[in-house]
């Protein structure tokens, strides 16, 4: 072997000695999987994101299991929304086993909107937060100023990242205004009471909900006020969720074709990776384009 091959085998070994093979990258554990989303668009490849709660269980009906409670023990650190709006967690994030853990609240309001009328659970807000682009960009900046505290992050990249997420989600409000503006006059009926934020920031019309908790069960008069909204509504679109409630107007008595469709609020369906909130949000977009009514024919 000549002396320059064995200095290019000298300088191989160096190099991995110093980024050695099995090095790990962090380890962020977040409540949800909506907020792994988030999450996700600012640590990129700095770290790995995973979700607490699995995206085909709802939060409403968690229960936490042996690995999920061994995940957060490993985890380098925790995100969630604060015992305000995720109080199925305030045990487990005040437990002692977790005292040397960095756990990062990103979702308590600094205070409640004037304009918020849709708050329940007793907490004063909507727990569903993520499904507010701009809350969404408040967790990621507040992701940004953490992230980037973990050894062996590149504090640069995870600048970058964040620029980057906030230049692409202002990029899909703007494509789903387009595709969502020739349909206001859709009124929309949901499960329960879960969507108001994206409907809200989109300009659509949620006219009724089967249910403000899914824990309980609806009146018979709040029952009987929905269903005289659905026969009001021009142009109704039942929207059905993933994870809970799918037939869930069957059991009224509303005389007109009703259009039906499926969102999920925690979108189950999207990786957890680069691009899946924004992903995640255009799929709630087509959830309510397939309520489009049908055009007339031309032959009647």
């Amino acid at each position: 072997m000549t002396d320059r091959n064995l200095l290019y085998l000298l300088i191989l070994l160096l190099g991995l000695m110093a980024t050695p093979a099995w090095a790990e990258r962090p380890l962020v554990v977040t409540s949800t999987h909506p907020l792994a989303l988030i999450v996700k668009e600012v640590a990129a490849e700095q770290a790995d994101v995973q979700a607490l709660v699995p995206a085909d269980v709802s939060p409403h009906h968690y229960s936490m299991r042996p690995s999920e409670r061994r995940s957060l023990a490993e985890a380098d650190r925790i995100y969630w929304l604060g015992a305000g709006l995720e109080p199925f967690l305030q045990g487990t994030m005040s437990d002692s086993t977790l005292s040397g853990k960095a756990r990062t609240l990103v979702g308590e309001p600094q205070g409640q909107s004037e304009n918020d009328e849709h708050g329940h659970h007793g907490t004063g807000e909507d727990p569903h937060v993520w499904l507010s682009p701009e809350r969404a960009l408040a967790m990621a900046e507040r992701a940004r100023e953490t992230l980037d505290q973990l050894d062996g992050v590149d504090r640069q990249a995870i600048e970058r990242n964040h620029r980057r997420f906030e230049d692409r989600l202002h990029e899909t409000e703007e494509r789903i205004r387009a595709q969502l503006d020739p349909l206001q006059m859709i009124t929309l009926f949901t499960y329960h009471d879960a969507f108001h934020y994206f409907a809200d920031h989109f300009g659509l019309t949620i006219a009724g909900t089967l249910t403000s908790n899914p824990e309980r069960s609806p009146s018979a008069r709040h029952i009987a006020g929905l269903q005289q909204s659905l026969e009001e509504a021009r142009f109704p679109c039942i929207m059905t969720e993933t994870q809970l409630g799918g037939d869930w107007w069957r059991g009224l008595d509303v005389p007109q074709p009703l259009a039906v469709s499926r969102w999920d609020p925690i979108g189950g369906d999207t990786p957890v990776e680069v691009g899946g909130y924004t992903a995640f949000l255009e799929s709630l977009a087509e959830a309510v384009s397939r309520c489009r009514p049908e055009q007339p024919s031309k032959d009647k």
